[in-house]
């Protein structure tokens, strides 16, 4: 896609926007819309239920999870006493 690209000179300009735009307006407003026409089937049955979710594997991210928890814990609470020492203003 043009828009993504590294190389400023390879983006669309502007103009080229303004033009892609007003060409999905009109055809975004020309094409006529027709109402959908739900209808259920007179033999559907449509009730709720609870499920039963009791049986599901262990997840298997799960097994470090409170591990990593903790580590990310404590390097995110090192880094902010680090920032705090730093005195940066603010902007």
């Amino acid at each position: 896609m043009r828009c993504w690209d590294a190389r400023v000179t390879h983006r669309p300009t502007f103009k080229e926007l303004a033009i892609e735009l007003k060409e999905y307006r009109r055809l975004v407003s020309s094409t006529t819309t027709t109402p959908l026409n739900y209808q259920t089937h007179p033999q559907a049955i449509y009730t709720s239920r609870l499920l039963n979710f009791s049986k599901l594997p262990k997840p298997k991210n799960e097994e470090n999870f409170e591990n990593e928890l903790e580590e990310l814990t404590k390097s995110t609470s090192a880094l902010s006493i680090v920032a705090s020492k730093l005195h940066v203003p603010d902007f």
